[in-house]
């Protein structure tokens, strides 16, 4: 049987169910919300839960007023169990299979457990505590939006709706669908809604960050200043005994909020849990917390301060945050007892380089750092004395040398006469031209490539207005511009004149064809240059669809035309951290063989290991399944890819000219990739009058040159 309406989904933390949800109207908000943190982070163990006597996988838990409420399917049925919150042997409440699909349980506000169930394409909603069908509910479901509907149940008889119309209150007390309340809000969705005991609605909704917000559900109207602006996850209700009206989940903790202040409650890393395999979290009351992950339900109790005189406790500092991070630092924990590692995600902030870059000034110094060139200018740490040159501790390790690596990798990564950071993978960015077009003089520069363009009645790329030009040539050669260690720049030379005059020939519009694929495009000199990323797929795309005529051309302005290096991951050690010898051991992790070959060298990851480059390519070029030397199942390149316009590849294991290809682009690598939003808003403020026709070019990159020198000045 065909369900009717959209999959449910179980959202963490939510007291309700989650279907779709879109919103209108303004409502003003808070970042002003204080976090408290406890000195030594409250840490949960594992209490050991076992719950027996179900069948099939967990898919979704929630709390009933007296019970661990949970749904399993298997192929043929789902089955609702209720356990007590201790444990013990399930009791199963209900089962549909057959003609009557379940999509989803949750808890009311009332203490009750409801689910969600399809029959005959009509969906309904049934109260499994009383065994009673309430209503039909299909209406609440919209087919044509991309949106999802969050659902609840209040405490009297009241079902609240998230949909594109904002936030619906019925009544269902006589078994129909009654309007009671419409609210709209300011939300482009809301991820979870549950109403507290005194009868408040509590939501998350998303606009311009997640906020937190209060309704009254018999007038409609917010009860409470709206807070957030950080990544809350999701929000819920506490069901136990609670100093708090509400729980969220943000940067990597649980937090208890009340009266306009939040208390970090739970912090994963610091209890060892690993989150990034986490499907649900329940925080029951504030001394218990539920977590439904691949293995099961298991139950965290709060076990104290995580203080402690035997272990070097250290702080990592992320600006990008993520499950993966995170489950790296709960592992390594795990296996280091005389070392602790306390992660503090800065994607929370609105600006995570400039709320990382106060607590720097504040002396709030974290240990290690876990950068990304997207977000900050690297090369400012390690020119302001922040980092550590790790060089010392490669030439003394034992199981690590400089002759582990890729060549041009290692020589692109030192920087200041160190090396700064430890990098695991990395992209190649390049540009890609028709040799025809760059057939003569030897290398690529700004100078070469002003000469082409100016020859030629042809746009640069295919999206190529002259900000994003310029955006582009300074996040690939900002080096070529910034010299950090003395202090100087070099916006008034002939080189970045040619960079302004090269994207001042581009056109205005953001994309100059939207029916020819950009491969044509590139071929019949329509555009010039083709920005690509290669790895062992795109390299055997570029040689099936041009063969010999196309060149991997690199960016200007890097050493007459390198390719650029994008690493995926940036780890360094602060250089006033507490104890060195401690973040080495992290640090150094990453570039091990075994970390390397046991994530990357089955993947189409570029790994900054020679002997795991090794592995890799025997990978890309095997034609039939093996477990290579790290234990990894490896499997034959098989994939394809749609560049319009009938431009399909289907592209499989690499040949033996795909791998030479590869080979001189990972040699060929010679800058790395760079943002400074400072720098690249003077450019944008000072190069429009250029573009505009105001200014010469000449009196423009005086004046970027001035303001930029001034700005590295301040800021060095």
């Amino acid at each position: 049987m065909e369900k009717t309406g959209k999959k449910l989904v179980a959202i963490l933390l939510s007291a309700g169910l989650t279907m779709s949800a879109v919103g209108c109207s303004d409502k003003e908000i808070s970042e002003e919300t204080e976090i408290q943190e406890v000195s030594g982070a409250e840490s949960f163990a594992d209490a050991g839960l076992e719950i027996t006597g179900y069948t099939g996988a967990v898919e979704n838990l929630c709390f009933t007023d007296d019970s661990l409420c949970f749904y399993t399917s298997n192929e043929e049925n789902c089955y609702i169990y209720g356990v007590p919150y201790a444990g013990g042997e399930a009791a199963e409440l209900s089962s549909f299979g057959g003609d009557t699909m379940l999509h989803d349980i949750f808890a009311g506000a009332d203490g009750k457990l409801y689910a969600i169930y399809n029959f005959d394409d009509e969906i309904y909603l049934q109260c499994v505590t009383d065994g009673e069908d309430i209503c039909c509910i299909t209406e609440l479901y919209d087919d044509e939006s991309d949106s999802e509907t969050v659902i609840t149940v209040g405490t009297k008889r009241q079902l609240i709706v998230s949909s594109g119309k904002g936030i619906e209150i019925y009544s269902i007390a006589d078994g129909e669908l009654t309007d009671l309340v419409s609210m709209d809000t300011n939300a482009l969705y809301v991820t979870d809604m549950a109403i507290a005991a005194d009868g408040k609605l509590y939501t998350t909704e998303y606009k311009d960050g997640t906020y937190i917000h209060c309704y009254d559900t018999e007038t409609g109207k917010e009860s409470m200043e709206a807070f957030g602006g950080s990544n809350i996850n999701s929000m819920a209700v506490p069901v136990g005994e609670s100093d708090y009206d509400i729980y969220y989940v943000s940067s990597g903790a649980v937090y208890g909020y009340k009266d306009n202040s939040a208390e970090k409650l739970l912090d994963f890393t610091a209890s060892g849990i690993d989150i990034s395999t986490a499907y649900v979290i329940a925080m029951h009351d504030d001394e218990s917390c539920y977590i439904l992950d691949e293995s099961g339900v298991s139950l965290y109790k709060k076990s104290g301060s995580t203080d402690s005189t035997d272990a070097a406790v250290l702080t990592v500092a992320s600006l990008t945050g993520g499950e993966g991070e995170m489950s790296e630092v709960v592992s390594f924990n795990a296996s280091h007892d005389n070392i602790r590692l306390e992660y503090k995600d800065y994607s929370t902030y609105d600006d995570p380089y400039s709320q990382l870059s106060l607590d720097i000034a504040a002396g709030t110094i974290p240990d290690i750092y876990m950068l990304d060139p997207w977000m900050s200018p690297v090369s400012k740490y390690i020119s302001g004395g922040y980092l550590e040159d790790l060089t010392p501790y490669i030439e003394t390790d034992s199981e690590i040398s400089a002759d582990d690596f890729i060549p041009s990798v290692y020589e692109t990564i030192g920087q200041s006469g160190g090396i700064y950071y430890a990098v695991s993978s990395f992209e190649i960015k390049t540009m890609v031209a028709m040799k025809s077009t760059v057939a003569s003089g030897d290398g690529w520069t700004f100078e070469r490539m002003i000469e082409t363009v100016s020859a030629a009645d042809a746009r640069l790329f295919r999206s190529d207005s002259k900000e994003n030009t310029v955006h582009t040539f300074l996040l690939y050669c900002m080096s070529s511009f910034i010299e950090r260690d003395s202090g100087t720049c070099s916006f008034d030379s002939s080189t970045f004149k040619n960079l302004l005059c090269t994207a001042n020939v581009s056109s205005e519009s953001e994309v100059s064809d939207y029916e020819t694929d950009e491969f044509t495009q590139l071929e019949n000199g329509s555009i010039l240059f083709y920005q690509t990323v290669l790895n062992a797929n795109t390299v055997d795309i570029l040689n099936q669809r041009f063969s010999d005529s196309a060149a991997i051309i690199g960016y200007p302005g890097i050493e007459n035309g390198k390719n650029i290096m994008m690493p995926m991951n940036m780890v360094a050690m602060s250089a006033s951290c507490s104890d060195k010898d401690a973040a080495w051991e992290f640090v150094r992790m990453y570039l091990t063989e075994e970390y390397q070959g046991e994530i990357y060298s089955d993947s189409l990851s570029i790994p900054t290991r020679s002997d795991v480059l090794e592995e890799c390519i025997k990978g890309w070029s095997t034609e039939e399944n093996f477990t290579n030397k790290y234990a990894v199942e490896v499997y034959p390149l098989c994939s394809g890819a749609d560049y319009g316009n009938g431009a399909v590849f289907e592209t499989g294991p690499i040949t033996d000219e795909t791998e030479l290809i590869l080979r001189d682009a990972i040699s060929s690598i010679g800058g790395i990739y760079e943002n400074d939003d400072a720098v690249i808003q003077i450019v944008d403020e000072e190069a429009a009058a250029y573009f505009g026709g105001y200014k010469t070019v000449d009196e423009v990159c005086d004046i970027i040159q001035s303001r930029v020198s001034t700005y590295i000045s301040e800021t060095e």
